[in-house]
């Protein structure tokens, strides 16, 4: 074969694989699926920018097959904004047979309030509250492994431990521990500041985690009692929320306290060892999900990494992305998806919550399926999805219940 033959063939190649490259970035990520009712499709949520210059956003409750199952109650007590007053499903609880929906304002720093809906009875319940003080502390909702209901309290120099009581309907303090004052999470727990970053978690074995910036990584037995101080997080200044598969790994973001600059942190609880994970194939985001196959998601739906380190990218266009953000100056009315859950049968529940500054700013909840690449926005509010043991969906639009059943 002749010099200028083989050239011919590695050009045609070439252009063969640019063209392939250009057809396949300009593909939807997603399809319209065929039973479920959208907005539109998961594409058009995720990777569209809003018309800054357009009427504002009508509210679209949940379609089908969602329905619509109770109104929330009036609720003593609830806090007045629009994060510290915005209830959602925190968990769901089967009780002999019988299935409690457990809703909570589990994001307010203006205390907290706790109703149960028994949907055998179609009863609501508003939980007293024990707490009164004039600054309000850091709480945990947690469903144990043998269906208890625990919550635990950081506050006044002490981890306390409650438990829900059935009869009386009301939490009963179980135990409190004393933090021990030579440990910065002492001091932490006697205020309420916005500069004291606390994240907690559960995870798989009803162990308490306490990620304390600039402090060190705690976690709480309630089984053994026992408060334990291990890695130290002395340097990171504050962090993001925690992403977790809840049995050995944790992903967060944080701040170096000197230079000012970001890094994404993994904590092995196995090893009690932390690690720096490197973003520099992907733009600059946040953690927000572990997935059921341990891939790391990043809080804007441009992609994920997988275990093994290796970064997929499922935005379209980035360059028609980074073109508005850079030079559009579109980021003012744009927030992208975060990735908050995926459910049992694979899908990614992405949400934007809504805004009342940015008026045509689009909002509500999508879901996309890896698998089968399809994908649904099905309501305009942003808002925390719960999957109970039968594989329900719930999630409260509008101060109003709705479940998702996926085997009406």
């Amino acid at each position: 074969m002749g010099k200028a033959k083989r050239k011919l063939i590695l050009l045609t190649v070439a252009v063969f694989l640019i063209a392939l490259f250009v057809y396949q970035s300009l593909q939807p990520v997603s399809t319209l699926p065929y039973e479920d009712q959208c907005i539109a499709s998961f594409d058009i949520f995720a990777f569209t920018f809003p018309d800054r210059y357009g009427p504002t956003q009508e509210i679209i409750l949940p379609l089908p097959p969602w329905e619509a199952i109770v109104p929330l109650p009036e609720v003593e007590n609830l806090p007045a904004g629009r994060i510290s007053g915005k209830l959602e499903v925190e968990a769901v609880r089967l009780n002999n047979g019988n299935r409690e929906i457990w809703v909570s304002n589990s994001r307010s720093d203006k205390g907290f309030v706790y109703l149960v809906y028994f949907e055998g009875t179609k009863e609501w319940l508003q939980i007293p509250s024990e707490f009164k003080g004039w600054f309000y502390p850091e709480e945990s909702l947690h469903i144990s492994r043998e269906m208890s209901v625990w919550k635990v309290r950081i506050f006044d120099g002490q981890i306390l431990f409650f438990v829900f009581d059935d009869d009386s309907k009301r939490f009963i303090e179980q135990q409190a521990v004393t933090i021990p004052p030579e440990w910065r999470l002492k001091t932490k727990s006697l205020r309420r500041n916005v500069f004291d970053n606390i994240q907690t978690l559960w995870d798989k074995n009803d162990t308490f985690w306490i990620f304390s910036s600039g402090d060190a990584v705690y976690n709480f037995d309630p089984a053994t009692q026992q408060l334990n101080r291990l890695a130290s997080l002395e340097g990171y200044a504050t962090f993001g929320d925690l992403a977790s598969d809840f049995k050995n790994e944790v992903f967060f973001d944080a701040d170096d306290a000197q230079t000012i600059s970001g890094t994404v942190l993994q904590y092995k609880i196995s090893t009690n060892q932390l690690a720096e994970v490197s973003l520099s194939k992907m733009p600059g985001s946040y953690v927000s999900l572990v997935d059921l196959e341990g891939n790391l998601w990043l809080g804007n739906s441009y992609g994920y990494r997988t275990p093994k380190g290796n970064w997929t990218r499922i935005h379209p266009e980035p360059i028609k992305f980074w073109w508005h953000m850079d030079f559009l100056d579109d980021w003012r009315y744009y927030v992208p998806p975060h990735p908050v859950q995926q459910t049992s049968d694979g899908r990614i529940w992405f949400v934007i919550n809504r805004s009342q500054e940015w008026k045509t700013l689009r909002s509500g909840i999508a879901w996309f399926d890896p698998n089968t690449k399809e994908g649904c926005w099905f309501t305009s509010e942003g808002a925390q999805i719960v999957e109970d043991s039968q594989q329900n969906l719930w999630v409260i639009i509008e101060n109003t219940l709705y479940k998702y059943d996926p085997n009406p």
